[in-house]
């Protein structure tokens, strides 16, 4: 005689987590349960002599359904994460899964599977697993236990025997130049190109100058050019005041400034695109010397990042290893990480520059 009982929610979680490896973690487990069920759909549509596409609709629709079993929809446990809700949970974890590279987007909502791969780093013990292999067929095909923490995945690198599959975690991330060197290129190609703009007034600009706040005893990275009562040294990164510019299309530029009686006007400017921006402005906290604060708090088998920096491409893809957690007492926004990926972390934070505070804390 088959008996079913329902089983309670915590219950079902401890089971999921044990299958998986997963930290006991809520938000954790849904994250690899939803993960995992992606990765099988396009594992699936794999064959011997071709890969088909699947559509992103059918993609979130099983991984939703899949969902639903072990958290129904009418129910209050995602009312306490932080956005995307429910409904836009799945497709969160669809681009996180496509910007580790388990998944790509083929274009008009088509999706394929990615083969194999396992990115290693000199300073861990532990692999990164990447592809759209679930991790039955990882375990398979490598013959070792994998662990699943929200998007991500890892194993030992003591069982590594494919060295064709293994990549450096700088391989992975993308090449990049030392950002000192990217920085003075970068400035040194804008200079030829600038245009004269013949003294411009600047009372709608803002720059960069975190120096110049520092010095003023002010927190923040950007100062309106009528606050600064000194000259400008040498070239500097601008954009226009937020009210005078359209918040999702910001122009940025680097130009040259000279003080007149007390005021400054722009002499040569050349334009920079956004992304780029975004590199420059780590570049040019290296130069100033003007580091910024990026705290991560150890606890257990798990890190957390509070409200994490932007960080620009292909160094902001290390974001997507992490999952979303219950709302901060603060409120503020959070990823938490599995500890395998702190050395995948710290690497990419040092191209930019950045050197973390680490904090630990002690497990309740």
């Amino acid at each position: 005689m088959i008996k079913i009982e329902e089983q309670p929610q915590e219950r079902i979680e401890a089971v999921l987590a044990g299958i998986m490896r997963c930290p006991q973690d809520r938000s954790a487990v849904i994250a690899s349960s939803v993960a995992e069920q992606i990765r099988a759909v396009l594992f699936g549509a794999m064959s011997s002599d071709r890969t088909q596409a699947v559509h992103t609709l059918r993609l979130l629709a099983t991984a939703r359904r899949a969902v639903d079993v072990a958290w129904p929809i009418d129910s209050d446990v995602f009312n306490s994460f932080r956005p995307p809700p429910k409904e836009d949970y799945s497709n969160d974890i669809l681009r996180r899964l496509a910007t580790l590279g388990d998944a790509w987007d083929s274009g008009k909502g088509q999706w394929i599977a990615t083969p194999l791969r396992i990115v290693t780093s000199d300073q861990s013990a532990h692999a990164l697993i990447l592809g759209s292999a679930p991790m039955g067929a990882v375990e398979e095909r490598l013959g070792t236990d994998v662990l699943c923490a929200g998007t991500a995945r890892f194993i030992s690198t003591i069982s590594l025997k494919e060295p064709r599959l293994i990549q450096d975690v700088d391989d992975w991330l993308g090449p990049a130049q030392p950002l000192d060197l990217w920085t003075a290129n970068f400035i040194s190609a804008a200079e030829t190109s600038m245009e004269k703009v013949g003294g411009l007034l600047v009372d709608q600009l803002e720059v960069y100058g975190p120096d110049i706040l520092r010095a003023q005893r002010r927190s923040g990275r950007w100062i309106s050019v009528d606050q600064v009562s000194r000259p400008l040294d040498g070239i500097r990164l601008c954009r226009p005041k937020g009210r005078y510019a359209l918040q999702y299309d910001r122009p940025f530029y680097l130009g040259y400034f000279e003080y007149r009686d007390g005021s400054h006007v722009l002499q040569r400017h050349a334009a920079v695109p956004h992304d780029v921006s975004l590199r420059l402005r780590f570049g040019l906290d290296s130069q100033l010397r003007t580091p910024r604060r990026f705290v991560l708090v150890l606890k257990g088998d798990a890190f957390t990042i509070e409200k994490p920096l932007t960080l620009p491409e292909p160094e902001s893809r290390i974001y997507a290893l992490g999952w979303r957690p219950r709302v901060s007492a603060s409120g503020d926004e959070t990823l938490t990480f599995h500890s395998h990926a702190l050395p995948l972390v710290l690497r990419a934070l040092e191209r930019l520059s950045i050197n973390p505070t680490i904090s630990r804390r002690p497990v309740e």
